[in-house]
């Protein structure tokens, strides 16, 4: 029904949209909350990101950067409903703990959990940070059924394959919320997978990293480093001559 007249031009429209599969426009809408200019982040020329995993990359996804409302935190958290339990309600029946790499998507869980309540959930489940990889291995093995973990971004999934082969739960379970369409495994298990070509590997030295800190996956802070300018190599530079009148002066 046309409640509003303004909108009689685009009946037509509105009508198609909504009788298409539901699946066409939460991805949809998953495409305008997820939008790369936002959420991919690339290093700047010649450096790489390294990643919590260990590989560098000049590409790193951060999809909590679009979490800025509540109204997007539940549009999300609803797209994650319907993936994991639409027709399914026994699903959520023994659902204790939903497990998070980072605190940042944690909102997600809770508007999760709401909708469950909604749906007659009796289970209050726990939401638990397990900080990426870095407490990847202190998270006991979970009973079949009892659990789901979200997984903030991936390029790869690493992380995506190495919790349903680590903790041996059903590739049901564990859920990314952004991944790229270049990802070779799992890329079913994603909320969203971008069409972004993936990054290549820095072939720069290791030196020229933006070393990502898990649970936050923010840069750390680069420490200090000495610089050593000498007469023969140095003083008839005019961009560091300035420099040379600090030496011996512990600055």
């Amino acid at each position: 029904t046309l409640l509003d007249s303004s909108f009689k031009n685009r009946q037509a429209p509105f009508r198609a949209v909504l009788e298409k599969d539901a699946s066409a426009w939460l991805v949809s809408g998953l495409h305008a909350v997820f939008d790369p200019n936002e959420v991919v982040l690339r290093a700047p020329a010649g450096y790489a990101y390294q990643k919590p995993s260990g590989s560098r990359d000049t590409l790193f996804l951060k999809p909590d950067l679009a979490l800025k409302s509540s109204a997007i935190v539940s549009f999300v958290a609803l797209v994650l409903f319907y993936k994991q339990f639409a027709g399914r309600t026994q699903r959520f029946a023994e659902l204790q703990t939903v497990f998070v790499d980072t605190m940042a998507i944690a909102t997600v869980a809770y508007a999760l959990r709401e909708l469950l309540l909604l749906c007659g959930s009796t289970q209050p489940f726990h939401i638990e940070s397990f900080h990426s990889y870095g407490g990847f291995d202190k998270v006991r093995r979970p009973m079949r059924d009892t659990s789901l973990c979200l997984i903030s971004a991936s390029t790869s999934m690493s992380l995506h394959e190495k919790w349903i082969a680590k903790k041996e739960v059903a590739v049901d379970e564990v859920v990314t919320l952004l991944t790229l369409k270049a990802a070779t495994r799992h890329q079913s298990g994603a909320l969203l997978a971008l069409d972004i070509p993936r990054g290549e590997p820095s072939a720069g030295p290791p030196q020229l990293s933006i070393r990502i800190k898990g649970e936050n996956f923010l840069p750390e802070q680069e420490p200090s480093k000495k610089v050593l300018l000498t007469d023969l190599h140095h003083r008839s530079d005019d961009e560091v001559a300035q420099f040379c009148e600090f030496a011996g002066q512990q600055i």
